[in-house]
């Protein structure tokens, strides 16, 4: 394995009964990045994830890590937003707990997010509000300081303050270069900002493995009319097509050259920016319209 690989992941399958929702997946995570992984609901994003910390076994395939340190001390943290019904404790003693449960556990981690949020942690967990609880999550997740750590749709429940706490944190402790993260969200354009690589599965199958920057220079949204289609349609990979009156609005997922730019400029059309919520959108639907 590469030594700058964290983990590999090599046809990686797992089945729930008649149901696979991963399918041959394979995947590489770098050490020190920030991934966003992307898809719709019921893409297997969540099954991925627990594969990837233990939570599930697959069904086949491996999953390789390349850490001694994750290996013994299952150095992997989970956070989600989690209803556990079997949770009764206050949330003060499920973190003391935890406390002796997590190698790394930094106490000031924990400190610093139960002010911040102003978490009561004399609360009992089950009795606690939704957003008490996603807290309480990522603080087990936090401040279990792991050499990865996986979130999934890890703002649940928090309001515009608290979600602003987590990234904080989060830019403060975790965007070192050193620790690997993998940010799993629907709310694409609040947190995209952060990702240094996108990996989209839909199905349970990687769509797309790419660098931010590489996305940015390849997504790209053209407004032409009956004039300039065809050349549009001619040279560019299109994933989503609208059409209003004899303006039509291309989603184009392809390199624009500088001399294509100016041809289409020249001919009354215009080019902007495709965000990342967008281009998955488009990516995984507007193929069905075309």
């Amino acid at each position: 394995m590469n030594q700058s690989n964290i983990l590999e992941i090599r046809e990686l399958t797992k089945c729930f009964e008649d149901t696979a929702a991963i399918r041959q997946l394979d995947l590489k995570l770098e050490r020190g990045r920030v991934y966003g992984l992307i898809g719709r609901n019921g893409a297997g994003k969540t099954t991925l994830l627990k594969l990837i910390g233990g939570l599930l076994f697959p069904s086949g395939g491996e999953i390789e890590i390349n850490s001694e340190w994750i290996q013994k001390q299952g150095d992997i943290a989970f956070g989600r937003a989690y209803n556990i019904k079997y949770f009764t404790q206050r949330i003060k003693d499920i973190l003391e707990t935890a406390s002796y449960i997590y190698p790394n556990w930094k106490r000031e981690y924990a400190k610093e997010l139960i002010d911040r949020f102003e978490l009561d942690v004399k609360k009992y967990y089950h009795k606690a509000s939704s957003g008490m609880q996603t807290m309480t999550s990522l603080i087990l997740a936090l401040a279990a300081d792991p050499q990865l750590l996986l979130l999934d749709e890890p703002y649940v429940g928090l309001d515009p303050v608290n979600r602003e706490v987590f990234y904080d944190f989060l830019r403060k402790h975790y965007f070192d270069g050193e620790k690997t993260v993998v940010i799993s969200s629907h709310m694409i354009k609040e947190i995209e900002g952060y990702f240094e690589r996108a990996i989209m599965i839909d199905k349970g199958q990687l769509v797309l493995n790419e660098e931010i920057e590489d996305l940015k220079e390849r997504s790209f949204i053209v407004q032409a009319d009956a004039a300039l289609a065809e050349f549009v349609e001619r040279n560019f990979n299109i994933v989503g097509r609208e059409t209003l009156g004899s303006r039509v609005t291309y989603y184009i997922y392809d390199k624009i050259k500088d001399s294509e730019k100016n041809q289409i400029y020249s001919m009354n059309g215009e080019i902007q920016s495709m965000d990342l919520q967008t281009l998955m959108v488009k990516m995984l639907t507007g193929k069905e319209k075309l």
